[in-house]
């Protein structure tokens, strides 16, 4: 069975972005936007697993950043999110 919980996941991202050997400064970034957009996640949709976050979820998201006057990168968030659903693909693949 697969895990989709979004904490975990985001933990397996974070260690294989240290497997690519990113700088620390990016790897903390994503770390900081990935924990800040889980956080929003359960707090305002009650989201806690990847699968549940569609291309809506993330519009929402940065909508709510924009109204809060909050910085945002949009294409920073959705690339996050879609590394998540590409980890959450390669936690699919049957174990031999």
């Amino acid at each position: 069975m697969k895990n989709l919980d979004f904490e975990w996941l985001t933990d397996e991202f974070m260690l294989y972005c240290r497997s690519t050997q990113l700088r620390e400064k990016t790897m903390n970034s994503y770390e900081q936007a990935l924990h800040l957009f889980g956080r929003w996640l359960a707090e305002e949709l009650q989201i806690y697993t990847v699968d549940k976050i569609t291309e809506n979820v993330i519009r929402r998201y940065i909508a709510d950043l924009q109204e809060r006057g909050k910085p945002t990168n949009s294409e920073f968030i959705a690339l996050i999110a879609d590394k998540l659903q590409l980890q959450l693909k390669a936690s699919e693949v049957p174990n031999f």
